[in-house]
């Protein structure tokens, strides 16, 4: 009797452990925003709210399109990649410049697919 009291302690002491140790790491991850927002000064300040430039609301005005092949860019192009990258970054940016594919794109994924679907039905030997 006295060996299953005593693994009953046991048991209990490991229980208690695991569990203190848990509510310490949520404690600490609790503490990750705090941290975060004290070293993170810019997101503390209120954002400015984004105005639409005049430029952006001309662009869908314009009957001309875009690009017409040559290779000059229009103004109206170059200012909706700039909305564009701004869109996805939040930083400040420069585009220097703007090439465009000319070559087709190889769909190199699709031609290893078949390739694979290929070579996966091996050709059975006819009989003679």
């Amino acid at each position: 009797m006295e060996v299953f009291i005593y693994s009953l302690e046991i048991s209990a002491i490991g229980i208690t452990v695991v569990f203190l140790a848990l509510v310490v790491i949520a404690f600490i991850l609790g503490l990750f925003p705090i941290i975060d927002s004290f070293f993170n000064k810019a997101a503390t300040q209120p954002q400015q709210a984004a105005q639409p430039s005049p430029q952006a609301t001309t662009i869908s005005q314009m009957g001309k399109p875009l690009f017409d092949g040559d290779d000059e860019l229009t103004p109206e192009l170059i200012v909706a990649i700039s909305a564009a990258v701004s869109t996805v970054i939040d930083q400040k940016f420069r585009i220097k410049a703007v090439r465009y594919r000319r070559t087709p794109l190889q769909p190199n994924w699709a031609m290893q697919g078949r390739a694979t679907m290929m070579a996966s039905h091996a050709i059975k030997p006819q009989p003679k």
